[in-house]
């Protein structure tokens, strides 16, 4: 055999025994980061398989003390034999989503619009929904306002099975998301998808009520409608999935506009009104809700390595090479890396979504410069620790949104009680309000000043910036910038501001 050959055939092999030794090395690590993040799991008394995970979840809630067990909703949640469109639950589904189209065709607003002035178009609604929904309409509808109350009451059989548990204690669907998944690897997130798009629908159109019910002074229908959503919100964060969780944002987002409306109108009757809107929102917690929900993303990654692949689609070329022909180690240790970043924030809820947003970013340096010559062992895991950011910002956002509500009725009994509103949120009574009213991004109170028109109520916002109640600020060095990003978003540049305008200054005053 010439020598060249034998040189090349030597090298080919040097370099095959280099590989696999490399795979097996990689292999053996990505297994000891799984084995030390489970453990670290275990120390802290967190579930680390899905029996353990199901066994903390609410097994059963009485009808008759369920919200979510009222006809429309019920079952709403379960996939029969593992396929979303097979059974009763799937035609119930279907029933909700014909309400709005699956895509932006419909004329209602997306929700989150923060109080704008919305010129709602019932002209349009009506035509919309008589032409997609298959409304009939009586002849006698002689104007646009009239023609949308005709439908919405002829759709009675949602909005009135919704009013009538309103009352109800708990807000779960049962069987919930995760207590539907198996045991046996396959995917838990499946179990929440299918009923999303129908939760979204009912969502929109309760706050399409609302809106309705406030241009025709409806006290009641306008009230039983924001109790709702509410209760919509609560419900989908009971699901302990960040999915769900961001579809109670939604819900949440959406009563906003018509609370805002509500209570500059004074449709209340009395206080009870308003207390029962404020017994509704006080439910909800943004910061228990997102940790259970990060808990259940840990326990998904921890139980099975297939799911990896969802924390990102959208790989490079190379890294979906990598991904299928690199050593599975990798995966491992992107998926230990993952869930180590994400156990700085489980279990925190006393610290508060701003203190637990600041923990996260800090631990994604933390990892990202320990990890900086090891790439492959972080690039999925940084798409996923990206996910869980977004989902925590929006989480921070809609707790600001909730306290700022909480706070406008707790303001408008006041001035329901007194005549007009307080020169300072101390002043409140201690009955209108559970604990202090805090700013959630520096634990400062809300920023709160009366005006000649009514009140200012704001929240400093992402930049952690007081801007005396501006929105939105543009940057000296981006003058020329049209776009303006979304509350939500960390470029946000102002504060989140609720302002109450009345007409005259004796109904602020009390005067």
């Amino acid at each position: 055999m010439p020598k060249p050959l034998k040189y090349l055939l030597f090298f080919l092999a040097a370099v095959s025994v280099m590989v696999v030794g490399y795979y097996q090395f990689a292999n053996c690590a990505g297994r000891r980061a799984w084995k030390h993040a489970r453990a670290e799991l275990t120390e802290k008394g967190e579930p680390v398989t899905r029996p353990e995970l199901k066994a903390r979840l609410i097994s059963s809630v009485a009808p008759e003390r369920n919200f979510c067990a009222v006809s429309p909703l019920d079952g709403i949640a379960v996939v029969v034999e593992g396929d979303p469109e097979a059974g009763a639950p799937a035609m119930k589904r279907k029933k909700l989503e014909a309400l709005l189209p699956p895509d932006q065709e419909s004329p209602i607003p997306p929700a989150g619009d923060f109080r704008a002035d919305r010129n709602w178009d019932f002209e349009a609604w009506g035509t919309y929904l008589e032409t997609n929904v298959a409304v009939s309409l009586p002849l006698s509808a002689e104007s646009p306002m009239e023609k949308l109350g005709e439908i919405l009451e002829r759709d009675a059989w949602l909005f009135d099975a919704l009013d009538e548990a309103n009352d109800r204690p708990e807000a779960i669907f049962l069987p919930s998301a995760l207590q539907s998944m198996r045991d046996d690897g396959s995917d838990p997130f499946r179990f929440a998808l299918p009923h999303a798009g129908a939760m979204h629908r009912v969502a929109a159109m309760l706050e399409l009520r609302a809106a309705f019910s406030v241009r025709q002074g409806k006290e009641v229908s306008c009230r039983e409608s924001l109790i709702s959503l509410y209760r919509v919100a609560e419900a989908e964060m009971n699901q302990k999935t960040w999915m769900n969780l961001l579809l109670g944002q939604t819900a949440l987002d959406r009563a906003d506009d018509p609370l805002y409306r509500y209570l500059k109108r004074s449709l209340y009757e009395s206080d009870q009104d308003l207390a029962d809107l404020n017994e509704a929102l006080a439910k909800l917690d943004l910061a228990h809700s997102f940790c259970e929900a990060t808990r259940t993303e840990c326990v998904a990654f921890v139980t099975t390595e297939e799911e990896v692949e969802e924390i990102d689609c959208r790989l490079s070329d190379a890294e979906k090479w990598a991904l299928n022909w690199g050593p599975s180690g990798w995966v491992d240790q992107n998926c230990a890396n993952y869930c180590n970043v994400l156990q700085s924030v489980i279990g925190r809820e006393s610290a508060g979504l701003a203190e637990m947003l600041s923990s996260l970013k800090s631990e994604q340096r933390k990892f990202s410069k320990r990890f900086l010559g090891n790439w492959h062992h972080v690039w999925m895991a940084r798409r996923g620790w990206a996910v869980a950011e977004s989902v925590l910002r929006g989480s921070l956002y809609s707790e600001a949104l909730r306290r700022q509500q909480l706070a406008a009725i707790a303001l408008e009994r006041h001035r329901l009680k007194t005549g007009g509103y307080p020169v300072s949120l101390p002043e409140l009574d201690r009955q209108f309000v559970v604990g202090p009213l805090l700013d959630p991004i520096d634990g400062q109170p809300l920023r709160y000043r009366r005006t000649p028109a009514g009140y200012m109520l704001y929240s400093i916002g992402f930049d952690r910036s007081d801007d005396g109640g501006n929105t939105p600020l543009t940057p000296k060095k981006e003058k020329a910038r049209k776009y303006v990003p979304p509350f939500r978003s960390p470029d946000y540049r102002g504060d989140w501001v609720w302002e109450m305008k009345r007409e005259t200054e004796a109904a602020v005053s009390g005067e």
